[in-house]
C-alpha cells in the first residue's frame, strides 16, 4: 500500500527538519565566528553600528532577537557588534 501524499510530506519534513538539526549542531563555531568577524569588518566600511547600552548587557547567557525586514542583512552586522560588546561570548 502506498503512502498517501500528506504522509509522503510529513515524512519529507521531518527527514528534511532532521537534517537541519544535524547541520546546526555540526557547526563549528570558531570558524563560524571568523567569518562572521571578517564580513563585519567588510560591512563595517558600509554601515557603522553603534551598540547603545552595551553596560546593560548580563554577563550570564544571553538571547539576542531581532526584528528584521527582508533578507536580515542586518545580522551580519549586529552579530558580530553584539559579541564585541558582551565580551565575545557565545554559547558551548
Amino acid at each position: 500500500m502506498s503512502k498517501s501524499p500528506k504522509n509522503k510530506m510529513q515524512s519529507v519534513a521531518s527527514e528534511v527538519i532532521q537534517e537541519i538539526i544535524e547541520d546546526s549542531l555540526s557547526i563549528d563555531e570558531d570558524t563560524q565566528s571568523a567569518t562572521l568577524g571578517k564580513v563585519y569588518r567588510i560591512l563595517k566600511l558600509l554601515a557603522s553600528p553603534t551598540i547603545v547600552g552595551a553596560e546593560n548587557i548580563p554577563a550570564g547567557p544571553v538571547l539576542y532577537i531581532g526584528n528584521h525586514s527582508t533578507m536580515a542583512l542586518d545580522v551580519l552586522v549586529a552579530v558580530p557588534a553584539l559579541q564585541q560588546a558582551s565580551g565575545h561570548r557565545r554559547s558551548r
